[in-house]
C-alpha cells in the first residue's frame, strides 16, 4: 500500500511539473492569440500524406487583423472555387502553388488564377494551399493532372518552395508541424507524424479564445484544451523519432536547387501533351532571370516559363525593395503600414496579364507549326 501511495504521489508531482512546463511554453501562444493578427477560420485540416489540406466542401474565411473578412469556397476535392461556381469534372486550367497562388487574402475575382480563367474563357480550379512546398505540389499533381485532364497547367516556382522541400517541418511559429519532404534519394517522404495544430485552431473554439477576456481561468482553459494536447502529442512523436534510422531513405535532401530540379523534371513528365507553365515568382531583383538561364534550354516544347518577377519589377517607378513593397503588398492604417507581404490585387492583375500574353504567343506558335 505504501508503495502504491508513493508511486501515485510521485506520478502526480511529475505530471504537475510537466503541466507547469506546458503552462510556461503555452503563454507566448496565448498572448499571441490575444493580439490582433490576421488568421484563418474553417480553412485547414491535417492530412497524413500532405501534412495539411483545405477542408473540402466548405466556406472558409481569411480574417484580417482589422476585422475585414475574405470568403473562400472549396469543392469536394479541396480546390478553391468562386462562391457562384459549381464543381466540374474537367478543368481548362489547373494551378499548383502555395499562398501566392491560393490568394487567400483576396476575393476570388481578384486572384490571378481566376482572372486568367476569365481572360481566356476557361474554367479554373485551384489546388494551391498555403504553406505548401514542392513535395505537396507534386503529390497533388500526381493525383489531379491526369484525372482533371486540363488544357493548361500552371506550376508556381519560388525559392521558398524549394526550402520547404528539404525540411520535414513547416516554418510554424510555436509548434513543429511536419510536412512531406524530399529525402537524399530524391523520393518524397510523408509527414513524420500528424499534427493536431490545424484541427484544433480552425474552429469556433479557438475563435472564442481570440475574443475572450484574459484571466487565469481563461489561460487554464486555453492550455488544457489546446496547447496541452498539441505539445503532448508533439513531444511524444518527437521522442519516437529518436529510434528511427537516419539513413538516406529518411534523411532530408540537403540542396534546395536539387529539390527544384526534381519538381521541374517530374512536372514536365506529368504534363506531356498539354501546355505547362512555370510561373517564376518571388526571386530577388538580382536573380529574376536565374530560372530561365538554368532551365530554358532543357525543358520541352510544350513548356512556357513566365517570369512574373521581371514583369513586376519592370513597372514604372518600381526600382527598389521599398517601392516594390509599396506597390504590391497589403497596407492598412493611418499612416499605412504593411499588413501582409503577399501580392495584392494590383500585382495579381499584372501576373494575369503576363500569363495571358505568354499563353497567346505560345498558342500562336503552336498553330503556325501545325
Amino acid at each position: 500500500m505504501y508503495w502504491l501511495i508513493t508511486s501515485a504521489i510521485a506520478a502526480l508531482v511529475l505530471y504537475l511539473a510537466w503541466f507547469g512546463y506546458l503552462w510556461h511554453i503555452s503563454m507566448p501562444v496565448y498572448h499571441f492569440t490575444k493580439q490582433p493578427h490576421s488568421h484563418t477560420l474553417n480553412m485547414y485540416q491535417s492530412d497524413d500524406t500532405l501534412g495539411h489540406t483545405l477542408i473540402p466542401n466548405t466556406q472558409a474565411f481569411y480574417i484580417w487583423s482589422y476585422g475585414d473578412t475574405v470568403k473562400l469556397n472549396t469543392d469536394r476535392r479541396g480546390f478553391r472555387i468562386g462562391s457562384d461556381s459549381s464543381s466540374s469534372e474537367n478543368m481548362g486550367i489547373l494551378f499548383f502553388g502555395d499562398s501566392f497562388t491560393l490568394c487567400e487574402e483576396l476575393n476570388t475575382k481578384q486572384a490571378y488564377p481566376y482572372l486568367l480563367g476569365d481572360a481566356l474563357c476557361q474554367p479554373v480550379y485551384n489546388t494551391a494551399v498555403s504553406g505548401y512546398g514542392y513535395p505537396q505540389m507534386i503529390l497533388k499533381a500526381r493525383e489531379h493532372v491526369a484525372a482533371v485532364d486540363p488544357n493548361v497547367v500552371v506550376f508556381q516556382v519560388s525559392p521558398w518552395l524549394a526550402d520547404r522541400a528539404i525540411t520535414p517541418y513547416l516554418p510554424a511559429i510555436f509548434f513543429k508541424v511536419p510536412s512531406p519532404y524530399y529525402n537524399q534519394l530524391g523520393d518524397i517522404v510523408p509527414p513524420l507524424y500528424s499534427s493536431l495544430v490545424f484541427d484544433l485552431t480552425q474552429d469556433g473554439k479557438m475563435q472564442y479564445y481570440r475574443e475572450s477576456e484574459p484571466s487565469f481561468t481563461d489561460k487554464f482553459g486555453f492550455v488544457w484544451k489546446f496547447t496541452r494536447r498539441i505539445f503532448q502529442q508533439q513531444y511524444w512523436d518527437e521522442f519516437k523519432l529518436w529510434f528511427r534510422p537516419n539513413d538516406q531513405e529518411h534523411a532530408s535532401l540537403a540542396d534546395a536547387d536539387s529539390a527544384t530540379e526534381l519538381a521541374i523534371n517530374e512536372m514536365v513528365a506529368l504534363c506531356e501533351g498539354r501546355t505547362l507553365v512555370f510561373l517564376v515568382l518571388g526571386y530577388n531583383q538580382d536573380k529574376i532571370t536565374e530560372f530561365q538561364e538554368k532551365y530554358s534550354n532543357r525543358i520541352a516544347p510544350n513548356v512556357i516559363v513566365v517570369n512574373a518577377d521581371a514583369v513586376l519589377w519592370s513597372q514604372p517607378n518600381i526600382d527598389s525593395k521599398e517601392s516594390h513593397e509599396k506597390a504590391y503588398c497589403f497596407w492598412h492604417g493611418d499612416p499605412p503600414v504593411i499588413e501582409d507581404y503577399h501580392y495584392n490585387a494590383h500585382a495579381n492583375q499584372l501576373i494575369m496579364q503576363a500569363l495571358t500574353g505568354a499563353l497567346q504567343v505560345h498558342n500562336n506558335c503552336i498553330t503556325q507549326l501545325q
